[in-house]
């Protein structure tokens, strides 16, 4: 969302009324860098009017797992959803992911997003991207800074595409 929001700027209490919930599914590799997005994440949503409580972090080992881990927070939601009646969720997966010597990074990579994305489909739900995919540690760094927080940009996707949704 660097480049501008093209569904409108999300201001504070704009997410009341549109999202009850907004679940973090995170990996465990790069922690340091993963707690960073997390809390870039936590910040937005939370500053835009959602209950601290209503933004659970659950984890996974990697970013392999976290399409499936996805689909277990949907699943979950989908259940509360139908016992509770009007019930609106999203998503957000955050991971980092530097390359190594080998293309095992092309392969966790490719398939991470590719699942996620048709995950998002499937479900008809935000699902935000925040999995980093850098060339080294320093760069992953960077783009888990306070300045530069992808965590937080990858909130405000969510918010904004729940915002898109709920107008329809």
């Amino acid at each position: 969302m660097k480049g501008g929001d093209a569904v409108g700027q999300i201001v504070p209490s704009d997410a009341v009324g549109i999202l009850d919930s907004v679940a973090i599914v995170a990996t465990r590799w790069h922690v340091d860098v993963v707690d960073a997005l997390i809390a870039g994440a936590r910040e937005a949503i939370i500053s835009r009017g959602i209950a601290e409580t209503a933004v659970p972090v659950l984890y996974v080992p990697g970013a392999f797992e976290l399409p499936l881990g996805v689909q277990t927070v949907l699943q979950r939601y989908r259940i509360e959803q139908q016992l509770k009646g009007n019930f609106h969720y999203a998503v957000i997966a955050i991971g980092c992911i530097i390359r190594g010597e080998t293309p095992h990074f092309h392969y966790i990579a490719r398939s991470t997003t590719d699942a996620l994305m048709q995950l998002a489909l499937k479900h008809h739900v935000p699902i935000g991207f925040g999995v980093l995919t850098t060339e080294t540690r320093e760069q992953a760094l960077a783009r888990a800074s306070q300045m530069n927080n992808k965590g937080r940009e990858a909130a405000e996707a969510v918010l904004a595409m729940a915002k898109m949704m709920a107008n329809q």
